[in-house]
């Protein structure tokens, strides 16, 4: 039953009220002074899942959390099993070559692709710190980023002796990570170093952040800046880092000019093309 007016065989077809026709209702004792006069019961269930009843006939059994991130990480501090050897900053550091290659298509073809690395199974890492790729392996064991923090903090406290990352020491140690990450092709790690230097873009900042976004692709990161740059214009442009992009980073400076006067970059593929040349010509000292 849905209601007065539906019969019990789900026919829609108006009954009245309670069975009774207007003047039947009229003369029933559900009616004073032209009030209807309605007594019901209602009745409300909790709100309670499906899944949380139990029956009292199954056995509770505690499943123990997940401990793969923690397994693997035991791999790579034991060195058991490892393959690979990577000379980092004056360091060899063990690892395992399947783990690399499943995580990062660079490694994969270091080690898969018919190069040195491939025979020798040995890697040489010249454009990076040992804290730094340490951090990267263990981001590359687990897909944790509590190791990148906690190597960001060791390394602001080796530079400075103290327990506190300094905005300077924060926005190096990030960009560098960002670099790293862009040269192995690891998308998440990248996609957080932009986040992080998300919330370091300042003054100061802004323009080496914009380089570096440039330099490795860093799309969300650079739109930041250059949103930053729009915002706090009058403020930038009077700062040193401002006044030598036009040298240093020509490229750099265009997209800026570009963003400023809402030009599109695909319509400005001449103007680009002719910066790079410059900026080719200059890395070469021609």
């Amino acid at each position: 039953m849905f209601g007065p007016d539906v019969r019990q065989d789900g026919c829609a077809r108006p009954q009245g009220i309670f069975g009774l026709q207007h003047e039947a209702l009229l003369q029933s004792p559900w009616v004073e002074d032209d009030t209807l006069t309605v007594r019901f019961e209602l009745e409300v269930r909790v709100p309670i899942m499906f899944e949380s009843i139990q029956d009292p006939r199954q056995v509770n059994v505690e499943i123990p959390s997940a401990t793969m991130a923690a397994d693997l990480l035991s791999l790579l501090d034991t060195e058991r099993s490892s393959d690979v050897r990577i000379l980092v900053d004056g360091e060899t550091i063990k690892a395992h070559s399947l783990i690399l290659c499943s995580r990062s298509k660079v490694f994969d073809r270091l080690l898969n692709g018919g190069m040195r690395e491939s025979e020798t199974k040995e890697i040489r890492i010249e454009d990076c710190s040992a804290l730094t790729f340490k951090a990267l392996l263990r981001f590359l064991y687990t897909d944790d980023f509590s190791c990148m923090n906690e190597a960001m903090q060791k390394q602001a406290c080796d530079d400075q002796s103290s327990s506190s990352v300094s905005s300077g020491h924060q926005v190096t140690w990030l960009q560098n990570v960002l670099a790293v990450s862009h040269k192995y092709a690891l998308a998440r790690l990248q996609a957080w170093c932009e986040q992080k230097l998300c919330g370091c873009i300042a003054i100061k900042e802004v323009c080496s952040i914009l380089c570096q976004a440039h330099l490795h692709e860093a799309k969300q990161l650079a739109n930041a800046c250059l949103d930053f740059i729009r915002d706090s214009y009058v403020s930038v442009i009077v700062t040193e880092e401002f006044g030598t992009l036009a040298k240093e980073w020509p490229e750099v400076m265009l997209k800026i000019n570009l963003f400023m006067a809402g030009v599109a970059e695909a319509s400005a593929a001449s103007a680009i093309e002719a910066s790079q040349r410059v900026s080719s010509k200059r890395k070469r000292g021609e």
